[in-house]
């Protein structure tokens, strides 16, 4: 998963030089969230290249939660 956000945060800086008013989400499943980003080393990597995360339900086809920054909150909230 770690491979994920390396090559996220490389495609993003590549991208603005291309484009630098475009904003980019990493959109992952609520489950990958629950499972992956909640953990504190992982919620450190999010905020120190602030990254921004679309969390969408696979089930439900929704989209739950944007977040501009990392939120512990649990997502259920947000549904």
């Amino acid at each position: 998963m770690s491979a994920y956000l390396t090559n996220f945060i490389a495609y993003r800086a590549a991208l603005h030089t291309q484009d630098p008013k475009r904003v980019l989400y990493l959109a992952v499943s609520s489950d990958i969230y629950e499972w992956f980003f909640i953990s504190p080393f992982i919620q450190g990597l999010v905020e120190q290249n602030q990254l921004l995360l679309l969390i969408y339900n696979i089930d439900r086809e929704v989209i739950q939660q944007w977040l501009a920054s990392m939120n512990t909150d649990d997502i259920s909230k947000t549904c």
